[in-house]
């Protein structure tokens, strides 16, 4: 299974043993257990089309990848199937919950740069989400990490946040808004571009 980027939120690989753990009770004859390994995957990944997540195939690996981890962590697992599915709604709702937040920030980017015209609510989410996603990619990850937590904390976090991200940066709180402004220029101009051009 693939390592995760973004939906899984703690450093873990995993172990042959929790593979191992999963395939055994999923089926204790190891072909069998492929099959229904292979199965479940399919079903978690219509699951996830389903409910429109670009990334399905991505997310269902994220799912396996924590079905088999707490059974490496000694959970008792007897219905891995449902176990699954359980897991999998609850990534459904990290998922929603990012892509909230990523719809804000594409928003609030957008409805600042006086050369995009159409207003950011008529521009399709999948589009701004992708748009976003690429300018995102132009920067470091730190300072993308950096960006994304500035602006979207929510009102009551905001004092409190930007001094933590400015100490942690060795900067003062000043000079940490005047980067973030400029790197919110760079996405600004971006992603104003990059809609456009498909227009």
């Amino acid at each position: 299974m693939p390592p995760d980027n973004s939906t899984e939120r703690t450093a873990w690989n995993l172990q042959r043993s929790a593979l191992n753990a999963l395939l055994y009770q999923l089926d204790p004859d190891p072909e069998k257990a492929a099959i229904a390994y292979e199965d479940l995957r399919r079903r978690l990944c219509r699951f996830f089309q389903l409910h429109h997540l670009i990334e399905a195939e991505r997310t269902a690996d994220v799912c396996l990848d924590r079905l088999a981890r707490r059974m490496e962590e000694g959970v008792a697992v007897e219905k891995p199937v449902h176990y699954a599915l359980g897991i999998a709604r609850m990534l459904l709702r990290e998922e929603y919950a990012a892509l909230r937040k990523r719809e804000f920030i594409a928003g609030e980017l957008l409805r600042a740069n006086p050369t995009y015209s159409q207003p950011a609510q008529e521009t399709p989410h999948d589009e701004r989400e992708l748009a976003l996603d690429h300018c995102l990619e132009q920067i470091a990850a730190e300072q993308k990490t950096q960006l994304l937590l500035y602006y979207s904390a929510t009102a009551r976090e905001k004092i409190e946040l930007r001094q933590q991200l400015a100490e942690e940066s060795g900067i003062s709180l000043n000079a940490l808004r005047n980067r973030m402004l400029r790197l919110r220029k760079l996405l600004e101009e971006c992603l104003a571009k990059r809609l456009t051009s498909d227009r």
